[in-house]
């Protein structure tokens, strides 16, 4: 310990770990792999440099582990200093703080350089200090990672028997499915009662080219993971394999969502799995067959680089939030018609983040300004930041656009393909009447309610009913397409809070006479 330096490398690695620790039900853990290498790469170089000023490989280990830590905690005190103001001026500023830092550095490493004794000391203290750092940051990933595992019982692949493979069904005669998930859009009531908005002519459109939408459609769940978890397992969460003590990890739904029983059941029938990059982790399924991502830097890498002074001229390197999110959108409506299938049958999964906030698109499809910092938040998250009357217009603006972008893409889709499976649902509704904690502020007809509607050709449509949900979707599907004998389940609502996603509140009934009424 004495002769080894280590402590450089470790804090290198600290924040990545740290980072990853406090986002781990919604990072995969390959994401942490090239920023280890690049940190390491990055301190290694420090010493480097520094060894060849002060030809002390000690000092050269104490100065590059300052340095880091300098690097790594800028982004934190930048942005936990930028809402300071003084008399509506900004007192943080780049130029300010950057400069800041840099004379702590110089400062630093003339203290340094002036150390005559005790650098085996202050050595053995930083190994020590970064040894135990990354044992705590280890430790918390490990725990969190059995629990989790031990948390979804039995094998998530495992198919059901009334899902094992029926017929002799050869990959040329079975249809494409594209499962479409348009996040938070309302259904046709809602938008009328609540944005004010007739959507008429869209679900004309839909209707006019052989959808089948379900007027009376209800999600099964309030948030995301939740209902593609349910949707993509065919059954409810609560049929599903999760121990109730589990009120707040939603690591158990990533699993859900990404090995989850409908995937399985298809691979049987050699279709190819095709997934497009949501930017969303929990539904990012880079397992997938095929998957298309326009994007290289992942969330998780731009929360890192924002940690560090790379956040002064990110601008410059990088796109901004709201740029990467319109291309992502739009590369996917796209993209959609284009999968080739000609040699095996494939089923494409797009879940797109709209009209969800952020509000990105104005109704003709011209960038929005901005009301905030981006973020994915809904509901009283994102009330807390923008006004109810922008989440009203911001959204009812957002839906327009991608009304016209779904229509273009169905058509496409129909022109290039011969009788294809298409599910255009959305997993919840809008959210400028929920309040995340206290359910009795939440208006559940406007969160529950969504579009829903299939394109089933060759008779599939003949098991849809109006308040067909979700979780009944592929029962049909596969019932229909694939001689499966699912029975369908009872179309029920569930709220549950965002800090204990596994205590659901049924509100079935509460829904149905609101809209009733």
């Amino acid at each position: 310990m004495r002769k080894i330096i280590i402590h450089p490398f470790l804090f290198a690695i600290f924040p990545i770990l740290f980072l990853y620790a406090h986002n781990i039900d919604l990072t995969p853990v390959g994401e942490i792999f090239i920023p280890i290498l690049i940190s390491i790469l990055f301190a290694s170089s420090m010493v480097l440099i520094a060894y060849l000023f002060t030809r002390d490989i000690k000092k050269s280990a104490i100065i590059s582990s300052l340095g880091i830590f300098l690097f790594f905690t800028y982004g934190h005190i930048y942005q936990s200093l930028q809402g300071l103001k003084l008399y509506d001026l900004t007192i943080v500023r780049h130029r300010c703080l950057l400069s800041l830092w840099a004379i702590l550095f110089i400062t630093g490493i003339y203290f340094i350089v002036r150390i005559k004794s005790q650098l085996k000391t202050i050595t053995r203290f930083l190994n020590i200090t970064s040894i135990i750092l990354i044992v705590i940051a280890i430790s918390n990933i490990s725990i969190y990672m059995f629990k989790s595992h031990t948390q979804v019982l039995g094998n998530l692949a495992d198919i059901p028997e009334n899902l094992k493979k029926r017929g002799p069904h050869e990959p040329e005669t079975l249809p494409n499915i594209y499962y479409i998930i348009l996040d938070g859009y309302a259904r046709q009531d809602v938008l009328k009662e609540i944005y004010d908005y007739d959507n008429s002519d869209f679900i004309k459109f839909l209707e006019e080219n052989g959808f089948y939408v379900a007027k009376r459609s209800n999600s099964n769940y309030c948030q995301t993971l939740l209902s593609l978890s349910s949707s993509l397992n065919i059954n409810f969460i609560q049929n599903l394999t999760i121990e109730k003590s589990s009120l707040k990890d939603r690591s158990i739904l990533l699993q859900l969502v990404k090995h989850n029983v409908l995937f399985e059941f298809l691979k049987q029938h050699k279709y190819k799995i095709v997934a497009f990059s949501s930017g969303y982790y929990g539904t990012e399924i880079k397992s997938a067959d095929i998957y298309k991502n326009p994007i290289t830097l992942s969330e998780f890498h731009i929360a890192i680089i924002n940690t560090t002074p790379i956040l002064a001229i990110k601008h410059i390197l990088i796109p901004n939030h709201y740029d990467l999110h319109r291309k992502k959108i739009l590369y996917t409506f796209k993209e959609i018609p284009g999968i080739k299938t000609n040699e095996r049958p494939v089923f494409v999964f797009a879940h797109m983040l709209v009209p969800h906030p952020p509000f990105v698109f104005e109704k003709n499809g011209d960038k929005a300004e901005p009301k905030t910092h981006f973020m994915y938040l809904d509901g009283s998250h994102l009330l807390r930041f923008i006004k109810k009357e922008q989440y009203i217009e911001g959204y009812r603006n957002q839906l327009i656009f991608i009304n016209k972008k779904t229509k273009e893409m169905i058509e496409n889709l129909l022109n290039r393909n011969p009788k294809p499976i298409i599910i255009l649902q959305s997993d919840h509704g809008p959210g400028s009447h929920l309040d995340w904690e206290n359910p009795e502020n939440t208006y559940f007809g406007e969160r529950m309610a969504i579009l829903n509607a299939y394109y089933l050709p060759d008779g599939g449509d003949e098991l849809l009913y109006d308040s067909i949900s979700p979780v009944n979707t592929f029962r049909v599907v596969l019932n229909h397409y694939f001689g499966t004998d699912l029975e369908l389940l009872e179309d029920r609502s569930y709220f549950s809070c965002w800090s204990t996603p596994y205590d659901f509140i049924d509100v079935t009934d509460e829904i149905n006479n609101s809209h009733a009424n």
